[in-house]
């Protein structure tokens, strides 16, 4: 699968800046809550959406910097 990379314009776009403030916010939530005792299935979709949030961050890594 192809990873999406934004463009410089596109990665300074007030629009993204607030996504990103939101996602990097619920990252930082999920990640407390994976520190509380979970049972497995829990804990499995906590860090499946912890997974999901990094790779959409992602999308503003620089494109010489990612593979």
């Amino acid at each position: 699968m192809k990873k999406h990379i934004l463009e410089p314009h596109e990665r300074d776009h007030a629009l993204w800046k607030k996504i990103e403030e939101i996602l990097k916010y619920k990252l930082d939530t999920y990640r407390k809550l994976n520190d509380a005792p979970l049972d497995e299935k829990q804990t499995s979709k906590l860090r499946g959406r912890i997974a999901e949030l990094k790779d959409l961050l992602g999308m503003s890594e620089d494109a010489k910097t990612s593979d």
